[in-house]
């Protein structure tokens, strides 16, 4: 899970919703557990 205040203080920085906020959170964890890794014959 996503600590409240991490996304409460990501929320506050972009001016989004808490959700969104998450959401990118989600996302950008994601993104950085894939870097590296051979997808389709591309880095990303």
């Amino acid at each position: 899970m996503i600590d409240k205040k991490f996304a409460d203080l990501f929320a506050q920085g972009s001016q989004v919703s808490i959700e969104i906020a998450e959401r990118e959170i989600v996302l950008e964890r994601i993104l950085k557990i894939l870097q590296g890794r051979d997808i389709c014959g591309q880095h990303l």
